[in-house]
């Protein structure tokens, strides 16, 4: 004979809908912790692209600047970055990094970008970017390997021959 109150399973209602109950809160914070994690990713991301600015901010007003950036220690990335792309999409392409260009064109950037984190997934929202007071001669990449660059970036300026901060790979 069946007892009052119990369903299908022989469990009352309330033990079903307190076991819906935890696995809702479960899943809602998973969800929360997911999203925090991407917000660190966008803001590395962003914390890297202020200090390049500032860094080349300094070397516009110093008159005279060649140096390499950053150290390796000094800036962190989402270990998921693969590689970060300068100059804008109209310059001639570094022979070595076709594939990253060919990853970015498609997707319709603005022209004046001229900073690219790939892959975009990363943080969509900043994944494209325009660095002021800067000259590219070519598009080019570094690659980044668990949260950090392979190469440092080239920073050159001398005021008596330069309008803008020269950024390339060393």
């Amino acid at each position: 004979m069946e007892k009052r109150g119990q369903g299908i399973f022989g469990i009352s209602f309330g033990a079903l809908f307190s076991i819906f109950i935890i696995i809702a809160i479960l899943a809602v914070g998973f969800f929360v912790i997911r999203s925090l994690l991407d917000v660190n990713d966008c803001a590395e991301i962003g914390l890297f692209k202020k200090e390049l600015q500032a860094q080349i901010d300094d070397a516009w007003a110093s008159g005279s600047v060649d140096k390499n950036w950053p150290s390796s220690d000094t800036v962190k990335f989402p270990n998921d970055l693969e590689a970060i792309c300068f100059g804008t999409l109209s310059l001639p392409v570094d022979g070595t990094n076709n594939y990253f260009y060919s990853k970015i064109v498609p997707l319709n950037t603005p022209s004046e970008a001229n900073i690219y984190f790939y892959p975009p997934e990363i943080c969509k929202d900043l994944f494209y970017n325009e660095l002021e007071k800067v000259h590219f001669n070519n598009f080019f990449c570094i690659n980044a390997t668990n949260g950090k660059l392979e190469d440092p970036i080239k920073l050159r300026y001398n005021d008596r021959n330069d309008l803008f901060v020269n950024i390339s790979s060393s």
